[in-house]
């Protein structure tokens, strides 16, 4: 048996993986840094995390905190194209590029004294997003990467369509975002496009940092009695998620982890192709912010194929739990759904099983899987069963 999991399997084992959790944290660890000044890694786990300590709740500081650090950042981003400041930039980007290639322990405290001293452009976007009533941000993976499509699909459309009328191509709310820092097209590409990739890679380190914590926790957490119905046949776990979960089933030599494993710096955290065929191979200046690149660059490609080799002769059915099916992921889920010459598909799987939540993830599945397939060919193995969809809560009943 095959097993997909997406990050809905981490919070259904209620480990806090969304994105607000992952923003409470990082303002967290800010707000700690003004009381404690921490010189390794070893030294925060030891005195926050070793002994589960019961006050550290991770929230975000009061507004007037928050407010006070965002005026600071505000007043290094008006002059964030100054000299001073990009040779200031310069030796903290030196220094966070060395820690991963050395896995040094005071990454944590470089990224904390980076972003205590210049802010994080993606952290202040995401937070203000949170907190806009009208529009605020999802509690799941696709939510936030919907968010980074957003802004690299704008980011694109103001240097495509350059003097013409904007508002047919650009999000107002993100216009007047990055205009705030970036008021023409040469600032924007030549001075704030680098510093948002490297805050971008931060961002990355901080969310790995954040779900690192939780991951620590995993030996805690409930064991869902579906997945263990299922344990013992499970030969091959293909993971959308960077946490070590399916540890707890016993199931840790069995993963392939498409999108990057905690540890090893190599998270696969963006968007889907935002331009046209048109463009797609002409505009690159957005590519560090889109999956297809990340995959190369950590060399996970096509990493999923490599699942049926233990048991090659199989014939496998598969069960996909806690991931909406987005099409951002078809790289991979398209090679899962695709029907080999021997009527099978991936060559190897007989039917998919895919577990939904509620009636609104069950609605939007069925939207993904058509994107994914064609809506032609989703009927097709629906009506004949090769593609079923059952809800969790009536199965863990049964269970």
């Amino acid at each position: 048996m095959l097993l997909v999991i997406g990050n809905g399997f981490d919070k259904a084992h209620g480990m806090k993986t969304s994105y607000i959790d992952i923003l409470n944290f990082i303002w967290t660890m800010i707000d700690i840094n003004y009381q404690h000044k921490l010189v390794s890694e070893k030294q925060f786990h030891a005195k926050f995390l070793d002994d589960l300590n019961p006050s550290l709740i991770f929230k975000r500081p009061s507004g007037s905190a928050r407010n006070r650090l965002m005026s600071e950042w505000d007043n290094k981003y008006k002059d964030f194209a100054s000299r001073k400041i990009y040779e200031e930039r310069k030796i903290y980007e030196d220094k966070i590029d060395q820690d991963i290639i050395r896995n040094n322990e005071v990454l944590l405290v470089d990224i904390i004294d980076y972003t205590l001293a210049f802010g994080n452009i993606w952290l202040l976007y995401f937070t203000s997003v949170l907190e806009n009533r009208s529009r605020n941000l999802g509690e799941g993976w696709i939510d936030f990467e919907e968010e980074i499509g957003r802004v690299v699909s704008s980011i694109e459309s103001i240097l495509i369509h350059r003097g013409e009328n904007l508002d047919k191509y650009v999000d107002q709310y993100i216009y007047e975002f990055l205009n705030k820092w970036a008021p023409d097209i040469i600032t924007l590409r030549d001075k704030f496009l680098p510093i948002l990739n490297f805050d971008f890679q931060v961002f990355s380190l901080w969310m790995e940092e954040a779900l690192k914590v939780e991951d620590g926790k995993r030996t805690q957490k409930k064991h869902l009695d579906l997945i263990q119905k299922y344990a013992q046949d499970i030969k091959g776990v293909l993971s959308y998620n960077y946490t070590h979960t399916p540890d707890i089933y016993g199931l840790k030599d069995n993963v392939k982890f498409l999108h990057g494993e905690l540890g090893k710096h190599n998270l696969v955290l963006g968007t889907a192709e935002t331009l046209s065929r048109e463009f797609e191979n002409n505009i690159a200046d957005c590519i560090l912010f889109k999956k297809k690149w990340q995959l190369m660059k950590y060399k996970l490609g096509n990493n999923f194929e490599s699942v049926f080799a233990p048991a090659n002769s199989y014939i496998w059915d598969a069960i996909i739990y806690g991931h909406s099916l987005t099409p951002a992921d078809k790289y991979s889920l398209g090679w899962l759904f695709k029907e080999g010459s021997n009527e099978l598909f991936a060559e190897h799987v007989r039917t998919i099983k895919i577990y939904y939540y509620d009636t609104a993830s069950y609605n939007q599945q069925l939207k993904n899987l058509s994107l994914l397939i064609t809506q032609d060919r989703a009927m097709n193995y629906i009506t004949s069963g090769r593609i079923c969809f059952e809800c969790i809560q009536q199965a863990d009943t049964i269970s």
